[in-house]
């Protein structure tokens, strides 16, 4: 995954305004009509909070590693500065066959086929469903998408590598970084590592309770893609900007005259990119322009 190279610029209200080229902002607008017709495209478009409903017997110990997951994405989306939640969870005693199940999961190790969730995961009463199978198939998460909600599969959980300390948990919220959009990264020291990489859900597997992190682009990706609750993050910024900005018309964040509905940061900690946002209900910008800030 790449990142833009530093440039050294001016600290000048609207440097990143002035300097984009007028192809650079076309594609900002075509990128933001993409985003906004995505985000139309899913159940929970413009909703702060996505409910689970996790489809599986009673007393099942998945419904716990379900439970941590969730507070773990709670907690990492909260210190992203993000308004998008997980839960409440609820539990529903429907089923979906393991067979049905075991073909979804192999669909999505095959490249360009369509996945055709039943009706309980695609259209079930969370915005996320989560099935707990019987069987010893691949888990997987998918994102919401044209009107489909988001699910996730979960491979028996009696055995190993499920049975396995820790390894629950960090299954469960590997597979809901898929439903946050989120693809693997091929490094077994982090959440995401998955195939084609050689890294397996065994390797999770921890005698003290611990959840795997995210890469620093993964904390990107979650901020450009859903809503900040702060004017004061830079979208595309794993921290915000210090001192903490109080409000969207402080001096150091301002509307930006040069582009209706979005906002420049004129004052962030060293590092931190510059960016101009155009935002759309529900998600965040599906364009920006970026620029470093000198230090």
């Amino acid at each position: 995954m790449s990142q833009s190279a530093p440039e050294n610029v001016p600290d000048q209200a609207d440097v990143a305004s002035q300097t984009r080229h007028p192809s650079a902002r076309r594609a900002e607008s075509v990128a933001g009509v993409i985003a906004l017709v995505l985000a139309l495209w899913s159940p929970a478009f413009g909703r702060d909070t996505w409910t689970v409903t996790v489809l599986g017997p009673d007393g099942d110990p998945r419904i716990v590693a379900v439970n941590e997951a969730i507070e773990y994405w709670n907690d990492q989306l909260a210190a992203l500065h993000v308004t998008l939640r997980l839960g409440p969870t609820t539990r529903a005693d429907s089923t979906v066959s393991d067979d049905v199940l075991r073909r979804i999961s192999e669909v999505a190790l095959a490249a360009g086929r369509r996945i055709e969730p039943p009706a309980a995961l695609a259209h079930g009463t969370g915005d996320i469903n989560i099935a707990l199978s019987g069987t010893d198939l691949i888990s997987v998460g998918y994102p919401p998408a044209s009107g489909r909600k988001g699910f996730v599969i979960l491979r028996r959980g009696d055995v190993p590598p499920l049975s396995l300390p820790n390894v629950a948990r960090n299954v469960v919220a590997h597979e809901l970084g898929h439903v946050l959009g989120l693809p693997h990264n091929s490094d077994p020291a982090w959440l995401m590592c998955g195939r084609p990489a050689s890294c397996r859900p065994a390797e999770f597997q921890s005698s003290v309770k611990r959840f795997f992190p995210l890469t620093d682009e993964e904390k990107r990706a979650i901020t450009r893609r859903f809503r900040s609750t702060r004017e004061d993050v830079v979208m595309g910024a794993t921290d915000s900007c210090q001192p903490p900005l109080s409000s969207r018309r402080s001096t150091r964040a301002a509307p930006n005259r040069r582009t209706p509905g979005s906002f420049r940061i004129v004052s962030c900690a060293p590092g931190i990119s510059r960016t101009v946002t155009r935002p759309v209900p529900g998600f965040a910008s599906g364009g920006q322009a970026r620029r470093r800030i000198p230090g």
